[in-house]
């Protein structure tokens, strides 16, 4: 769970207060919070602070105030790190065994298990790049900790062209007291009565993320942050942009919407909480532009003006000897082009907002076609039963796909096999092959290598005007989950992942992980479940491209 906590224990420390000032400009969020914790406890505890990042979000300032002593970070480059401990260095803690006798491990691991001899945190790949951790030293019995977090998130949109807001459970925690005890049949969804709904907004549901998976040592820090007891929220939101803002609505919160008093405009809307926050929910906003679905240019302005910037560049002495070396324009202008990287802040930049239609697209986008990849885990560890289901789920899934779309049909163990080389189009000769597999298919090629399997993947090329969707078919906990994830990470336009996860065992870190970055989904099943039914649902994606 995110938030200040005691190092050794990893236990919360108390929230008292939360100051929320944010700003909401197109299709990006800055946000700047203000945490006052305290230490209950009668002796001192060493805190740590943990601070999850969302998928294109960036800290951009941190500071802490503890005993009387204002900590502060500089982010640098990880080129420029130091190793500060053998067992810490990239590729040996998690390759080869770590100081303490384990390896790390995504399922099943405790908070020990990422902390190497010296008890220095160990992050896999991915959890290195999505977690902010920072140590704030010792702090007395009864003393307050203010801490002042900045970060800076692209929003993602709706189908509807509307701009959708989640902020930070690290920021609204829920307070254990006020969790409820059960979830209603909706999928643990329910229905809020207090929600607001402003300019003809519709009311959605919020999805109640109470539950903790306590067999994942990564759940330490991705799991929603809870409080002991209520505490002050105080709550700011400026929504500017090149557009009105048509309408907004909450599916969690009361809210109330006001203007600047001198304003000459609505340009810029401010939004506060019209009621006490009730601690058993984050914080949600959905907002709803006049114009969903046209290009928008915003101007974000540098810290210096042209003229400034110009003479901070001349009077550099790098700047001086290239002039005297050469004295052609070209090569003043590849000069500033080599530094406009390290002088981004000085400088205006433009960012470019767009939406597109897709509920409303033409009719030949409709019938684009698709390349399909199905990696289906044959690992010794899948047990007959799963194969089963695989079997029966994908050979009425097969079936039902149109000709012309791209098809293959990839086994993975410890080697990978593919069906075909690359992707056939799905004819009737194919269709004999690809459902003849199917039914040789078994539990026989040793241990899981799902890394292997994706690296296949993403060395194979892209079809022209065939977007690529993947789906991953597995029953059990893979391992190398950090390096899986940033590999999908560095390969999100190559292709949408979808992730079947069968039986408990499924790695739902791993599953829903490459899902949410792709703009795919993941599905569990229980084992007495059909998959046969989830798979033909998921069919509906098998006839859209674009989504």
């Amino acid at each position: 769970m995110p938030g200040l906590r005691n190092r050794a224990t990893w236990a919360p420390l108390l929230l008292k207060s939360s100051r929320i000032t944010s700003c909401a400009n197109g299709c990006s969020l800055g946000i700047t919070a203000h945490l006052t914790y305290a230490n209950t406890e009668s002796e001192p505890v060493e805190g740590v602070f943990v601070y999850p990042l969302v998928e294109r979000e960036v800290v951009v300032g941190f500071e802490a105030l503890v005993s009387g002593r204002l900590l502060s970070v500089e982010l640098q480059s990880r080129g420029k790190l130091d190793d500060c401990c053998l067992d810490c260095c990239p590729g040996s803690a998690f390759n080869n065994q770590c100081g303490h006798g384990k390896e790390w491990t995504c399922c099943g691991g405790n908070s020990l298990d990422i902390q190497c001899s010296n008890g220095h945190l160990l992050l896999d790949e991915d959890l290195e790049r999505t977690t902010f951790i920072i140590g704030t030293g010792l702090i007395a019995p009864m003393e307050m900790v203010s801490v002042v977090i900045s970060t800076t998130l692209e929003l993602p949109t709706l189908e509807n062209g509307a701009i959708h807001l989640i902020y930070p459970t690290v920021l609204t925690p829920i307070v254990r007291a006020r969790m409820q005890p059960t979830k209603s049949e909706n999928g643990g969804r329910s229905e809020e009565t207090s929600a607001t709904r402003c300019f003809g907004g519709v009311s959605g549901k919020q999805e109640k993320l109470l539950e903790v998976n306590e067999q994942c040592a990564h759940a330490l820090f991705s799991s929603p942050a809870t409080n002991l007891a209520p505490y002050e929220l105080n709550f700011q939101l400026l929504v500017r942009g090149a557009c009105l803002l048509a309408g907004l609505e909450s599916p969690t919160h009361a809210l109330r919407a006001d203007a600047e008093p001198s304003a000459q405009s609505a340009s810029a809307t401010y939004i506060t909480l019209a009621e006490d926050h009730p601690y058993d929910r984050h914080l949600e906003i959905i907002l709803h532009l006049s114009e969903p679905h046209s290009p928008l240019v915003i101007l974000e302005r540098g810290r210096l003006t042209f003229s400034q910037y110009e003479q901070q560049i001349s009077a550099r002495r790098d700047f001086i000897r290239c002039v005297r070396k050469e004295a052609e324009p070209e090569k003043k202008l590849e000069f500033m082009r080599k530094r406009y990287h390290k002088d981004v802040l000085s400088n205006p930049v433009l960012m470019l907002n767009f939406c597109p239609d897709l509920l409303s697209e033409p009719l030949e986008l409709q019938q684009a076609s698709r390349e399909l990849l199905f990696l289906i885990d044959r690992g010794s560890n899948v047990t007959q039963h799963t194969i089963n289901k695989i079997k029966e789920g994908m050979l009425v899934a097969i079936k039902s796909l149109p000709h012309g779309t791209m098809l293959n049909v990839v086994g993975f163990g410890s080697s990978v096999n593919p069906l075909f080389a690359s992707s056939k189009p799905c004819t009737d000769s194919t269709l004999a092959q690809v459902l003849d597999y199917i039914q040789r298919l078994g539990a026989d090629q040793g241990a899981t290598n799902l890394l292997g399997a994706l690296s296949w993947v993403y060395r194979q090329p892209v079809h022209r005007s065939c977007p690529r969707q993947l789906f991953i078919l597995t029953d059990g906990s893979l391992g190398s989950v950090g390096r899986a994830l940033e590999l999908v990470r560095r390969n999100t336009c190559n292709a949408r992942c979808f992730g079947l996860g069968l039986g408990p065992r499924a790695c739902r870190r791993l599953l829903q992980g490459i899902a949410k970055m792709t703009g795919g989904n993941a599905e569990f099943h229980c084992e007495e479940e059909r998959l046969q039914p989830k798979l033909m649902e998921e069919n509906l994606d098998f006839h859209t491209a674009l989504t």
